[in-house]
């Protein structure tokens, strides 16, 4: 054998190798503190999590988003609030930091807000998911940790901290799969509440955002008025996308694969 032929087979080999590292699963591990959940211990953990839920279909909260690049050249820190209704997947979001924006989804309908020109005020666009249901519900439960939609397409783990002195216990709720353009998502939540404290997505090209929820309020019911943003209120769109369904990775790890096991 040749030398030019054996370097070919060694560069051969060494690009197998990155393949194969690259689609081996992603290892999830337990942070400092933390203990992993067998497989029934987080069912019952997710179950009774979705029962609290449902006991709290409406939430309101303030957060803070931190998006952050591989390089580390574009970071952006927003903040504003979040108004949530579960029972028909109201979810408005509004940014007044560090400039003003807003994103509502009703029903199949996106409404956001796009800036177009410096110094003036943001207009309005639209995209119609009617031909994208599964769109629609990825992008949903990714931005309010919908478990039952996820745990369709990622592979779950779930870790416990026990709270100190009579604190709470803390979950970490950790979905792997590189879908959809995600690589991992994790969500924190403090036992007994009634949203996240924290949602942490990481994107197939190495973005991260992470967003922190505080002063989270459960009120009893909420009106359509409650989700009007005076970005998007009665302004018409300047543009409406109809958007294209998304392309599945797929099947998951999850509960995808668990059904199609008992079928």
């Amino acid at each position: 054998m040749t030398i030019r032929r054996l370097a070919l087979v060694a560069l051969w080999a060494l690009l197998a190798g990155f393949c194969m590292a690259a689609d081996k699963p992603e290892e999830v591990k337990a942070e400092p503190g933390e203990t992993r959940l067998d497989e029934a211990a987080a069912d019952k953990f997710l179950a009774e999590l979705k029962d609290h839920f449902a006991k709290h279909p409406c939430v309101k909260a303030k957060m803070v988003a931190e998006a952050l690049d591989p390089l580390g050249l574009d970071n952006v820190t927003r903040t504003g609030y979040l108004v949530l209704r579960r029972t028909d997947n109201h979810l408005l979001r509004h940014f007044e930091k560090p400039s003003p924006s807003a994103m509502l989804i009703s029903g199949e309908r996106l409404l956001e807000t796009k800036k177009e020109k410096e110094g003036q005020p943001p207009v309005v666009v639209a995209k119609n998911f009617k031909n994208a249901p599964r769109a629609l519900a990825m992008m949903r439960s990714t931005m309010t940790g919908d478990l039952t939609e996820l745990r369709r397409h990622f592979a779950c783990a779930v870790f416990k901290r026990d709270g100190a002195e009579g604190k709470p216990a803390d979950y970490r709720i950790v979905l792997t799969g590189k879908k959809f353009g995600l690589r991992r998502i994790a969500a924190r939540i403090e036992e007994g509440a009634a949203f996240f404290r924290e949602i942490e997505r990481e994107q197939t090209a190495g973005d991260v955002v992470t967003e922190r929820f505080t002063e989270v309020e459960t009120p009893k019911s909420l009106k359509d008025k409650d989700f009007e943003d005076p970005l998007l209120r009665g302004k018409d769109p300047v543009q409406t996308d109809d958007v294209p369904e998304t392309k599945d990775d797929g099947e998951g790890e999850g509960e995808a694969k668990k059904e199609a096991k008992t079928e």
